[in-house]
């Protein structure tokens, strides 16, 4: 009785790896198909477009910060000192926000790459039904909520150094297997 029980569960384990190498190959073949890059080239740019205009609203806030403080008409050097840090802090800053901004935009895009991996790996199954806009841009919500808290967490180890870039690669892993 042991022997069968150990036969049978070193059947599963090789039926597991099988299907899982079965998926990493369906997903490799997946990603590198045109439809699949032109969804992630979207994103992509859209991610990059949301960054960059994050970036020139922050460094105009800080500039209207620094202007606007009388220290910096008087001390120009001072004034060129805080401005470099405060260009450091948002480049630290944009790393942060880097997740839960790509999650945000990725999770408009969510029902178009599972029609296309739908009608390509599984076309005898009927198709999915598609979520409405605003469930898709909620669920986006909520899941850079939960990005930029993680993040956050992670950015509170910044000063001890092997640490914090260990948990940002595992906050991050963590994100990208649950998307």
């Amino acid at each position: 009785h042991g022997l069968s029980t150990c036969c049978r569960s070193q059947d599963f384990a090789l039926n597991t790896k099988a299907m899982i190498l079965a998926a990493v190959i369906a997903a490799t073949r997946q990603v590198l198909s045109a439809p699949l890059r032109r969804i992630v080239g979207r994103s992509l740019a859209l991610t990059i477009l949301l960054l960059m205009v994050l970036w020139t609203v922050l460094t105009k806030g800080i500039d209207a910060l620094l202007r606007a403080h009388p220290i910096s008409a008087d001390y120009p050097l001072i004034n060129g000192i805080a401005s470099f840090f405060g260009g450091a802090g948002l480049v630290v800053v944009m790393v942060f926000l880097l997740p839960p901004v790509s999650a945000l935009v990725g999770g408009c895009f969510v029902d178009d790459a599972a029609e296309i991996v739908e009608s390509t790996d599984i076309p005898q199954d009927p198709p999915g039904q598609p979520v409405s806009l605003w469930t898709s841009i909620l669920s986006g919500l909520r899941f850079a909520g939960l990005a930029l808290g993680l993040n956050l967490l992670a950015l509170a180890l910044i000063f001890v150094p092997v640490v914090h870039v260990a948990a940002f690669f595992v906050v991050n892993t963590y994100l990208l297997g649950r998307e």
